[in-house]
């Protein structure tokens, strides 16, 4: 999917900021996202993101993201008014990273867990055959006293 890259003057700013999380006994963890709808010349922007956007009333602004049916998903901001800029994705990728980590590290741990079991299973099985190779050449005495004539 291609980026969507819009300019112009920021007008009709409105700012939602959501906090989720618990604390139980002085413990626990909270966060915060920013949500910012605006209009950039007319158009309707809405973003999303973990930090607060510097972006005010006429400011000109510049912005790159996903079209959708309601408006564009900013996923990154340049305010050529006051200079700052800003992107949503800093949480997504160190979420990216842990699980990436984490994935390796389970299969690294998972792998070992699925081979000792087949590795058991194929153990047990040369094993009965070796214990049955044993029988089969077992000599009983009386066997042994009479010489085979072929």
């Amino acid at each position: 999917m291609a980026f969507i890259k819009l300019e112009g003057t920021a007008s009709k700013i409105r700012t939602d900021t959501s906090v989720s999380g618990s604390i139980s006994r002085g413990k626990g963890s909270v966060s915060s996202t920013t949500t910012m709808n605006f209009l950039l010349d007319g158009k309707a922007v809405y973003a999303q993101f973990g930090e607060s956007m510097s972006i005010n009333e006429g400011d000109r602004v510049i912005v790159a993201g996903a079209q959708k049916s309601n408006g564009l998903n900013a996923l990154a901001y340049n305010n050529l008014t006051n200079g700052t800029y800003g992107e949503g994705g800093r949480l997504a990728r160190l979420v990216g990273y842990v699980l990436i980590g984490l994935g390796i590290v389970l299969g690294l741990l998972v792998l070992p867990l699925l081979l000792i079991p087949i590795g058991i299973w194929v153990w047990w099985t040369g094993q009965r055959a070796k214990n049955a190779l044993a029988i089969c050449r077992q000599v009983t005495t009386a066997e042994a006293a009479v010489p085979s004539t072929l």
